[in-house]
């Protein structure tokens, strides 16, 4: 038997785009002092045009970004 994948990828590229993009913006990027921006960005960019094939990383950083961010309150 073998599982299925599931397509994050396509979701971080559709339904989380927005928040994707949000969570890898300057300004949180900044105001966090936690990640490379430049690095971060344009992991994030290249996956968004499916340039790169990172999507572990990338599934990764909303992860933890979407945690962080409920969080800090």
């Amino acid at each position: 038997k073998k599982g299925f994948e599931a397509p994050v990828g396509d979701w971080l590229r559709s339904t989380f785009s927005q928040e994707l993009i949000y969570y890898a913006s300057t300004e949180l990027l900044n105001q966090q002092g936690i990640f490379n921006v430049k690095y971060v960005q344009k992991l994030v960019d290249s996956h968004l045009k499916g340039q790169l094939q990172e999507t572990s990383k990338v599934w990764t950083f909303f992860v933890f970004q979407r945690w962080y961010v409920q969080n800090e309150k």
